[in-house]
Parts: structure tokens; C-alpha cells; sequence
């Protein structure tokens, strides 16, 4: 799922801006249900994820409401597809249960953006832990398209080495010497009210979990003494 942000990007519509009116909007949890067996090995998914409503725009609705189906959709498919993996991993006749549990947490909601993390735990019966995947998306309300860290700092040039630094400095504090040929590319982040985050940089089930969290206004006197 690790590029997942960028490929449901083709599922909304592209365009300009959509004139939109002062609005209070909602978010509702859409329910994940789903089920599948194959011999004794069972497969569920449970949990949910959010849907937005009550934008002045319907077609921005639109949008954001349908890349986050694709991601439910992609979520649906990998249980049904899972026990019929799990049967060439298990002894003849034996009989297991695979758990897949999703849940949401929005992060920033404005009149400007949508910003959220989806975290998917899969619980193998017997297993020492989960196996967790975390995906993010952050949403321009005005057009209801992703926005990726290149278009968030379109007019910054030079905020990959100040986000690196970021990242340095964290391990530095946790006093973690990480391989670089475990690191995932820097592009998964979530925004909060004061706060630029990165998630999802390495490839290892222990570091998993592992934000840096970059002040916003931190980045932004970085980038103007560099001017």
C-alpha cells in the first residue's frame, strides 16, 4: 500500500478550484465488514473510515469520498484474496483466523483542508503481534483532490533537506541508528493545527509507528533564513 497515496489520485476528478460557501462540515464513519473462508482459514475485516458530508460542493464530496472508498475497496479485496494465501502457509486441515482491523482519526479539519491517517492492524491467531500499515491522505476542500509534499510546498523550493533534517535530528534523539536502505520515500504526512507530520519512513515493524512531527512555522523561518 505504499503507493496508494499516489494511485487513487486518477479515481477523483481533476480541475480547478469549485466556488464553495461558508459550510460546517461533517465526517461519518462508513462501517467495515467483511468476511471470507476457505477450508478452516478464516479471514475478517472489521472497523471503518470516514466519509465527509455536508460541504457546499458536492462534487468536492465526490471526490474525497471516493478515494477513500478505493482505499476501503483495495482493503476488501486483500481479505477475500487472504485466505486462499494463508492456505499454502498453513499445515493440511488445520484451522486459523485472520483479523484485519481498520481505524480513522482525523487530524485537521478546515475550511481549507481534510487531513486524516487510516492505520490497518492484521492479527494472524497465534502470531507474536499485529502486522501495521499506516496510510494518509490530507485534501485541498476546494477542489477535493490529495495533496502530496510537492504540491504543500509548490512555492518552497528546498523543503526535502529541511524535512531530512527533521528526520535526522529525531533518530539522533531516540539515539537510533537506522540502515538508509530501510527508509520508505518521504511522502506520507498528515497536518495538524501547528504541525507537519511524516509517517510511514521505514520499512521495519518496530519503527512502524514512527512520526516526526515538524512545526509548521519551524519550516517556514528554516525556508526564509535561506533566502
Amino acid at each position: 500500500m505504499k503507493h496508494f497515496f499516489f494511485a487513487i489520485s486518477v479515481l477523483t476528478l481533476t480541475g480547478c478550484s469549485i466556488d464553495m460557501e461558508e459550510t460546517h462540515p461533517v465526517v461519518e464513519q462508513v462501517f467495515l465488514q467483511e468476511e471470507a473462508s476457505i477450508e478452516g482459514i478464516t479471514c475478517v475485516l472489521e472497523g471503518g473510515y470516514p466519509h465527509i458530508k455536508d460541504l457546499s460542493s458536492v462534487q468536492v464530496e465526490i471526490n474525497i469520498n471516493a478515494a477513500l472508498d478505493a482505499f476501503a475497496n483495495l482493503t476488501k479485496e486483500n481479505v477475500r484474496d487472504c485466505p486462499a494465501k494463508l492456505l499454502e502457509l498453513t499445515e493440511d486441515d488445520a484451522e486459523t483466523r485472520d483479523t484485519t482491523n481498520v481505524q480513522y482519526d482525523v487530524k485537521l479539519l478546515n475550511a481549507d483542508m481534510f487531513s486524516l491517517t487510516l492505520l490497518t492492524s492484521q492479527m494472524f491467531e497465534g502470531a507474536a503481534h499485529p502486522n501495521n500499515s499506516i496510510e494518509a491522505f490530507t485534501f485541498n476542500l476546494s477542489t477535493g483532490q490529495p495533496i502530496t509534499l510537492a504540491e504543500y510546498f509548490a512555492d518552497t523550493p528546498g523543503y526535502e533537506e529541511i524535512l531530512e533534517q527533521a528526520i535526522v535530528a529525531a533518530l539522533q534523539r531516540e539515539d537510533m541508528d537506522i540502515d538508509p536502505e530501510l527508509r520508505n520515500p518521504t511522502e506520507k504526512f498528515y497536518l495538524t493545527v501547528s504541525s507537519l507530520v511524516l509517517v510511514d519512513l521505514f520499512d521495519v515493524h518496530a519503527l512502524k509507528g514512527f512520526e516526526v512531527s515538524i512545526p509548521i512555522r519551524e519550516i517556514e523561518l528554516e525556508l526564509n533564513s535561506e533566502e
